[in-house]
């Protein structure tokens, strides 16, 4: 490796990058990204998938795409990786709930649905996605079906320490469908 004037370091040969220098790549921007220079591991990431890496490079990638609110180039990268991406984050309910999230933010609530429900079905236990799962009903306007789900959140243990906030979307949708009395 060489040092170049700003300090950084280089690849000897960028053409053809070791596993090692991937790893390097990853932690230099994942280290930006902590640090909070998002332009800085922005470029940094984008530098590291020139060389096509694993899909587990895009964990950081994508969180910081959802940090700086690019939901758009998030929906871009998954969908055209989509089969890949099922396979290498089936179970990464974080990288999930990304593109969940950034399909709400861009419109497209039935996929967002969708996935939510799925993250649901696999992590029932999970408050953030039971959360999300109830208000993807929600914004969908399926008052009965988000009842019905949010009962099953109220009677399931491993979510009592977040039963107030199932009560209070619970409340939230008998005051939609105007029973201001039931809730």
């Amino acid at each position: 490796n060489t040092s170049n004037k700003s300090g950084d370091i280089e690849l000897i040969n960028p053409k053809t990058p070791t596993k090692t220098d991937h790893y390097f790549l990853f932690l230099k921007a994942s280290y930006q990204h902590a640090r909070g220079n998002a332009a800085q591991a922005l470029k940094d990431y984008q530098h590291l998938l020139r060389f096509n890496p694993s899909p587990q490079a895009y964990t950081g990638f994508l969180q910081l795409l959802s940090d700086i609110g690019q939901h758009t180039v998030i929906l871009k990268i998954y969908e055209s990786n989509e089969a890949a991406f099922k396979k290498a984050f089936k179970s990464n309910i974080a990288i999930n709930l990304i593109i969940a999230q950034a399909y709400v933010s861009t419109d497209q609530d039935k996929k967002a649905e969708s996935l939510f429900l799925g993250l649901a079905k696999e992590n029932p236990d999970n408050e953030q996605v039971s959360y999300f799962a109830a208000m993807a009903y929600v914004k969908n306007n399926q008052f009965d079906k988000a009842l019905e789900f949010v009962d099953r959140c109220l009677q399931n243990q491993a979510l009592k320490q977040r039963f107030f906030l199932f009560h209070f979307i619970k409340s939230k949708i008998l005051v939609q469908q105007n029973k201001p009395h039931d809730a």
